[in-house]
This record gives C-alpha cells, sequence and structure tokens, in this order.
C-alpha cells in the first residue's frame, strides 16, 4: 500500500487588479493541451512541471489536476547493477523522470493535495500558469483550529527554530525572509539549505533570537510553504513560563490514508482513487466543522 497525505489549503486570486475564472482558466487549458500536448510542459532553468487537466469542474464539483514535478536531462536519476558501472537511466528524447501528485480545487475557496515525499506543491501549477497563461492563483496552507492559538504567544520570544528549505525557482521567494536566512550569494551556491538556530540550552532564560531573525522566521510560516521542508520553533510561552516546541508541518491540516498501487504505474496510486478520496475527505471536514475552523497562516500577522 502506498502511504499518503491529503493536505488542505485555501486558494484565491493572487492579482487584486485582476480577475481569476477558475473553470474558464481550466478549460482554457483542456483545450491548449488537446490542441497541442506540448503545451502542457514548461520548463525554465533547473525547474521543469508538466500538468494534466482531468476535470474542469463546475460550480458544484472540483476542478481535478495532476502535477507533475519533471527532471530535466541532467538530473536525471542513475541507475546501478552488481558489476556495472554507474550510468545514466536510458530515456528516450522527451521523456522525463516524474514525481506525481494529485490536485482538487474545490469550488468554496478550499483545495487538497495527496502528498509524499518527492511530491510536487501547488505553487508549481501557479508558476505554470503564470508564465503560460498569465493567469494568478495562489495557494495558502491550512493548519489545525489550535495552531495560531498555540504559535502567537511564542512571537518575539523565540529561544530556537530549525528550519530545512530548498532554492524553489518557481516561487518567486526574493527579500523577506529569505534575505534574513539565506543571503543571495549563498543561494547562488547552496540550493538545499537546513538551519538550527538556538539561544543555548544553557544561556539566559530571558534571551531570544534577534527581532529579525524571529520576523522571518514567522513569515516563512505565513507565506513559504512551497519551499519548507521542516520548520520546528521553540519559544518561551509568557502564560505558563515553559518553553514550548511546535512543528508547523504536523500542525497542517490534513488526513492519512493508504493507496493501492496503479496496475501501470505501481510508485503511485490510481487517479481517480485519490481524486474519489480526496472529495470525500473535504466533505467529511465539512461536516464536522473542521474547514470553517481552520486557520491559515496569514493570521500570524494579526
Amino acid at each position: 500500500m502506498l502511504k499518503r497525505k491529503i493536505v488542505f489549503y485555501r486558494w484565491l486570486p493572487s492579482d487584486p487588479q485582476g480577475s481569476f475564472d477558475l473553470h474558464q482558466v481550466m478549460a482554457n487549458l483542456d483545450s491548449y493541451i488537446s490542441a497541442d500536448p506540448h503545451y502542457a510542459f514548461h520548463q525554465t532553468n533547473e525547474v521543469a512541471t508538466a500538468v494534466e487537466v482531468v476535470d474542469v469542474g463546475d460550480a458544484n464539483t472540483p476542478t481535478n489536476i495532476i502535477i507533475y514535478a519533471l527532471r530535466s536531462p541532467e538530473n536525471r536519476p542513475l541507475q546501478w547493477e552488481p558489476g556495472q558501472p554507474l550510468s545514466a537511466i536510458q530515456m528516450e528524447d522527451g521523456q522525463y523522470p516524474a514525481d506525481v501528485t494529485h490536485l482538487s480545487i474545490f469550488p468554496d475557496g478550499f483545495a487538497a493535495q495527496d502528498t509524499h515525499g518527492h511530491a510536487p506543491r501547488p505553487g508549481r501549477l501557479s508558476f505554470f500558469l503564470r508564465k503560460k497563461m498569465r493567469e494568478k492563483i495562489s495557494f495558502e496552507p491550512l493548519f489545525t483550529p489550535n495552531m495560531i492559538e498555540r504559535m502567537k504567544p511564542l512571537k518575539g520570544r523565540l529561544r530556537g527554530a530549525q528550519i530545512s528549505f530548498t532554492q524553489a525557482e518557481y516561487t518567486g521567494g526574493e527579500g523577506g525572509s529569505f534575505s534574513v536566512l539565506w543571503p543571495q550569494a549563498l543561494r547562488n551556491k547552496v540550493p538545499i539549505v537546513r538551519l538550527d538556530l538556538s539561544m543555548g540550552k544553557h544561556g539566559p532564560r530571558d534571551r531570544y533570537l534577534d527581532n529579525a531573525v524571529d520576523d522571518a522566521v514567522f513569515e516563512l510560516a505565513e507565506n513559504a510553504n512551497d519551499t519548507i521542508e521542516k520548520l520546528v520553533v521553540r519559544g518561551s510561552n509568557p502564560d505558563t513560563g515553559v518553553v514550548e516546541e511546535i512543528n508547523l508541518l504536523s500542525e497542517r491540516l490534513h488526513v492519512d490514508e493508504e493507496f493501492a498501487p496503479s496496475a501501470t504505474a505501481p510508485s503511485v496510486p490510481g487517479h481517480q482513487e485519490v481524486f474519489f478520496s480526496i472529495d470525500q475527505a473535504h466533505k467529511e471536514f465539512h461536516r464536522n466543522g473542521v474547514l470553517e475552523r481552520a486557520v491559515h497562516a496569514q493570521l500570524l500577522k494579526e
């Protein structure tokens, strides 16, 4: 069985001056791909992405999309067998190793995907639509209802943070938290960064991370979900006097699922099975009021 997490987001148009008609955009995209299959592919520098519109959706049903994170020829995996030298996987021109995720975008403003170790994030779809169609949509992470209440007392009182993030070209992350935690000169040389920021276990308990670093850590929680691989914060709660630890990624609104491998590609589940499970999770979260009570990271600013 294949283990997946169905992770939820809030989606919205990301251009305040423009409009985004989800179903019209997806209908147009589907027709462009039908006319020319190469339209489904976009590559820039080291980022290669492809999309497939499975269901355009309407006012009552979700838009279902498959997103493929592709590896360009120079980044293809290697193959090995006993007694033979290491070599590149042999593939025909125009073929790419692919990591896959299924994304459902619901007409009520929510979205969900199945995630796993190498699953592309919804930011790739945002990047694809912006570059190919000049259409702008964004996806904000949702968290369990009590996460904001747990985080707010720690603001300005962080004693440590563990952060891992990657240089994802499609996020367009410049300035802000990146300029504080990951200088541009280093970003050009190091694609993956792991930071362990700490005041030390034995240091004075009334000393906290610099305000700029504190702000940068919270900004990552608010905005940079497509680059974050790990984000654990430790801070002193003034109400209890205890140093508390919160793993933000484990606080993402999600359900755990297991799927049978696809008959044609054993490393991925069947597409329709995944979309059905996402739809069922969405309906269940509505029934028990979790979606209405879920919080998005922008509330950290309030």
